[in-house]
């Protein structure tokens, strides 16, 4: 069949889709687990969640789906100094993004408040739990 492919085969999946994770708190777990439970593999976007977080959605995510999901975390070094970003650059992408909002007639999102990502305690928690 055209769906058993190697990396269907590899992440244990029936179909080889893979959601993307919406990262910014625009994930869910409905979202996730409906993918997964259909054959896909669901992604849950955690960039911005503190380890305890990750432990909460990921009991979650597993109490919805007993299938393979993904918890994704972002790891860069061109992030935002100090997890600030001015508000001339948030209403540079609000713009940038406002027509995609606008099709899929959702409000823009309110900025977001600094955060510093710890990716070390991020992929300790994910590892161990």
């Amino acid at each position: 069949m055209w769906y058993q492919t190697r990396a269907s085969k590899i992440l244990g999946i029936k179909y080889p889709v893979l959601q993307g994770p919406f990262g910014g708190n625009l994930s869910s777990i409905e979202l996730v687990s409906t993918v997964s439970n259909a054959g896909g593999l669901g992604g849950y976007g955690a960039y911005t969640l503190s380890p305890h977080e990750i432990i909460q959605i990921d009991q979650q995510i597993k109490a919805a789906t007993d299938k393979p999901y993904n918890i994704n975390l972002w790891v860069s070094d061109t992030d935002a100094v100090n997890g600030e970003v001015s508000d001339e650059q948030f209403k540079v992408a609000q713009q940038l993004f406002k027509p995609y909002f606008d099709e899929a007639g959702i409000a823009l999102p309110d900025k977001p408040a600094p955060f510093k990502s710890q990716f070390e305690n991020q992929v300790e928690v994910i590892l161990y739990q």
